[in-house]
């Protein structure tokens, strides 16, 4: 409900939905950034024997606040009504995670964590193209169903 109010009142927000406001989007990503710089320390007082890890640490924190930024994107694009898209962009998504981790499953853990972030960068470069040309009425008018 709360999106489809959202795609009525868009031109008064420059077709931002509420949660994608530059300040939320530059905490969404700053936060993991800092604490993947304290990772050794995180990594080491949770457990010694996992201390070496902290890439992995690292890597799975900058996906996390990756997908915290694209969450509300892909929300514009169910609110547009484009479902089957964003089915075929999950598909995407699905199809690099794994050819990344059939590539980098030799690496371990980091190497599957790796596979989800370049996952997830493939998908938010499709995702994000696709909203902003949605929210430029690039591809049909949206729908107010």
């Amino acid at each position: 409900m709360e999106v489809r109010r959202w795609v009525r009142s868009r031109r008064r927000t420059n077709g931002l939905p509420p949660c994608c406001s530059f300040r939320r989007c530059w905490a969404n990503l700053c936060c993991p950034c800092y604490r993947s710089g304290l990772a050794r320390r995180i990594i080491g007082e949770a457990c010694e024997g996992f201390s070496s890890d902290w890439l992995t640490f690292c890597i799975v924190l900058l996906t996390a606040g990756l997908l915290a930024v694209q969450m509300p994107v892909g929300q514009i694009i169910i609110a547009s009504g484009r479902i089957w898209l964003g089915l075929f962009m999950n598909i995407g998504w699905a199809l690099v995670y794994l050819f990344g981790t059939w590539l980098w499953v030799g690496h371990g853990a980091a190497g599957v964590a790796a596979a989800r972030l370049a996952a997830y960068v493939a998908h938010a470069l499709w995702t994000f193209w696709f909203a902003l040309s949605i929210l430029r009425g690039e591809s049909g008018s949206v729908r107010h169903d």
